[in-house]
């Protein structure tokens, strides 16, 4: 007897059609063929998240999308006008914008809000908790062999200029500025300081002839590498304006915790910087634009804050004596800066920003001519010599190196 084998047909229902049609007519709509779109890749779910919450920002009365605030703005805006405790705040708005996301389309970023997945280790929301450092802010002395600077005074792309500035941070890490999460947040590094008592005090006080920082946009003041000028600093916003025995190197004593933290190609047009001679503490230079943690160096580990660990000053004025030295620090910019673009001498300027600075200079010098000239009367003569020093201040603060030269050779005592 032979035994016939037939395969079962599959039907169409076991493909999600129906039979819709029976005697009785139509009971069912007929189903399309459908698919699952395919899920968006993590950056594309990154680039939605961060397109979400940025079209949430702009959205006209929406009071609650204002607490949306990206890593970089929480970290700026930390820095510069509250203390390093307020990182607590990250989380919060972390939290707060990944509920946002849950008004969104969810399936443009299915990963952020599936509960089996570390949400805090996504893009975007993962700046909110730390950031990726690099190797740079680790090593003072690593750097790149060649050119690090273009003709404008940009760092070139992949190169690592050398350490050329240094400032000194407090250990107290709920100080605006403290270590050691100046440099862990995204949106951190160094930036200007709005409003300090200490600088408007100690740049009023000064000679008419001494060429005074801009402040009203924020500064934040550095010292050149080297012992002469580090050692006469004063780190205002470590020790409230008081001036510590021997400088940075002293200050660090006071405060165990405090530590240097260094900056790379300082003087770059993004610094918007400024720099002077000597004008009663060692030679300094002002930012008045933030400078971002990849350029930092030290804020990770205290590294180098010897006294020792730093040369004496630059090689061009190694030779003079002690006295000889401190006069030439009044007529010198350090020759480490020498690649710098300091004062109006900078294309990151706009027309506005130098009206602006030169406006808050000419008020300042305002001041100390009406100080020098007293309430009595003067001559024509004496009037002309406290002009000229104000043209010598104001051209120092504008246009420093147009005023004041780099050491050059061996500097004649």
């Amino acid at each position: 007897m032979s035994v016939a084998v037939i395969k079962q047909q599959y039907t169409l229902d076991e493909y999600g059609f129906d039979n819709s049609y029976n005697p009785k007519g139509l009971r069912f709509p007929v189903p399309k063929l459908t698919s699952t779109p395919p899920k968006p890749s993590m950056d594309e779910q990154a680039e939605n998240v961060r397109n979400y919450l940025l079209e949430r920002q702009k959205v006209q009365g929406d009071e609650a999308a204002s607490m949306i605030q990206s890593p970089k703005d929480i970290g700026q805006e930390a820095a510069l006008y509250q203390g390093d405790d307020v990182v607590d705040g990250y989380t919060a708005d972390a939290d707060y914008s990944r509920g946002v996301l849950r008004g969104g389309d969810q399936s443009e970023y299915p990963d952020y809000l599936d509960d089996d997945i570390n949400w805090k280790k996504l893009p975007h929301m993962r700046d909110y908790f730390s950031r990726q450092s690099t190797l740079p802010e680790h090593m003072w002395d690593m750097t790149t062999e060649g050119e690090h600077f273009d003709k404008e005074g940009n760092i070139l792309p992949g190169a690592i200029p050398p350490v050329n500035a240094v400032k000194l941070i407090g250990g107290d890490h709920k100080r605006r500025g403290g270590a050691p999460n100046v440099g862990k947040r995204t949106g951190y590094g160094l930036v200007p300081n709005v409003g300090s008592r200490e600088n408007e005090s100690y740049e009023d006080s000064l000679g008419l002839d001494q060429p005074s920082m801009p402040l009203n946009q924020g500064v934040g003041f550095v010292s050149p590498p080297y012992q002469e000028d580090m050692g006469r600093a004063m780190a205002a916003n470590v020790n409230n304006g008081f001036i510590a025995n021997n400088g940075l190197f002293g200050a660090m004593r006071d405060d165990p915790e405090a530590r240097l933290v260094a900056i790379r190609g300082f003087g770059t047009p993004q610094d918007k910087a400024f720099a002077r001679p000597s004008v009663g503490e060692g030679r300094e230079g002002a930012y008045t634009a933030p400078i971002p943690p990849e350029r930092l160096v030290g804020v990770f580990n205290r590294g180098k804050h010897n006294q020792t660990d730093f040369p004496q000053i630059e090689d061009e004025l190694n030779h003079l004596n002690y006295d000889e030295r401190r006069d030439a620090t009044k007529e010198y910019l350090p020759k480490i800066w020498e690649k710098g673009r300091f004062g109006l001498d900078n294309p990151a300027y706009t027309d506005e920003e130098k009206e602006s600075i030169t406006r808050e200079i000419d008020k300042r010098l305002g001041k100390r001519k009406d100080r020098a000239m007293g309430s009595g009367g003067i001559t024509n003569a004496e009037f002309e010599k406290i002009e000229e020093r104000a043209r010598k201040s104001k051209e120092g603060t504008l246009h420093p190196t147009e005023r004041f030269d780099y050491p050059r050779g061996n500097v004649n005592a």
